[in-house]
């Protein structure tokens, strides 16, 4: 890992922390200033508001609102970590496994590249877009001018087929970005290639999918579901100081009414 990486890690988790610690301590020293505020009888004519009963229904709709949305964020955040958990370390789901596009060496068509438009390929994407690959079962299933994904020691590089060949019984490929005007240094075999891609993309969803799959991405991630988990613990803490409050205001209205009643 280089230095620059690692300083950049560091920064982010120092970041994450900071931002995560002063949230705490302002939702704790709201939590604490409403409470008193709440105990001291200040805030009486906003909470017997809030009892009436459209201003309880518009409360219960918003935070059902708000419940759905959280359920809805954290759930799809939890399928996305394990679709790309079971992509990376099980191989493709249903035939198909997803690929974020990290360069642009395949975002436009390069003048040396005549082939391109001579077979009339038009299949490129662009950087930050979210690729679709289909599994590949053999060699056979792969032609000149794929595009293939393939892992060239940790780094997945995804080119166009320029040339196929053999050598000690094994299927080489000899590939090149469609924006590049040389072939790749590395010439993948098959047991490099992950899977081919059809022409299935989603644009620029990619970068989410980079950013969340770095260590900076995951930890403004945590830092976020913490704040957000956080501050549902603070609000319920108010909301049950209120329900407190509301209760004993009730009660002491019940009393007043039996004694002018006596």
């Amino acid at each position: 890992m280089r230095t620059i990486e690692i300083v950049s890690i560091v920064l982010t988790a120092l970041g994450a922390v900071c931002f995560s610690v002063a949230f705490t301590v302002f939702c704790l020293l709201y939590a604490k200033r409403t409470a008193a505020q709440i105990g001291a009888g200040l805030s009486d004519g906003e909470i017997l508001k809030k009892s009436q009963r459209a201003a309880l229904k518009r409360e219960q709709i918003k935070n059902a609102v708000k419940n759905a949305l959280f359920a809805i964020v954290f759930t799809a955040a939890i399928c996305m970590v394990v679709c790309l958990l079971i992509t990376r370390l099980a191989g493709p789901v249903f035939g198909k496994s997803l690929m974020a596009v990290a360069s642009g060496s395949m975002s436009y068509q390069n003048e040396a590249n005549g082939y391109l438009s001579e077979s009339g390929l038009v299949d490129g994407f662009d950087c930050y877009d979210l690729i679709v690959l289909d599994r590949v079962r053999s060699a056979d299933d792969l032609k000149q001018y794929d595009v293939i994904a393939y892992r060239n020691g940790n780094v997945n590089i995804i080119h166009r087929i320029v040339a196929i060949s053999e050598a000690d019984g094994e299927t080489i490929f000899t590939t090149r970005g469609d924006a590049n005007n040389a072939d790749d240094g590395y010439k993948p075999r098959f047991s490099d290639v992950i899977g081919a891609y059809r022409g299935v993309r989603i644009p620029k969803l990619g970068a989410v999918v980079l950013f969340f799959g770095s260590w900076q991405g995951g930890v403004t991630l945590a830092a976020l579901l913490y704040c957000l988990i956080f501050y549902e613990f603070t609000a319920d803490r108010v909301e049950r100081k209120e329900k407190e409050r509301l209760g004993e205001l009730t009660a002491r209205g019940e009393g007043g009414t039996s004694e002018n009643k006596s």
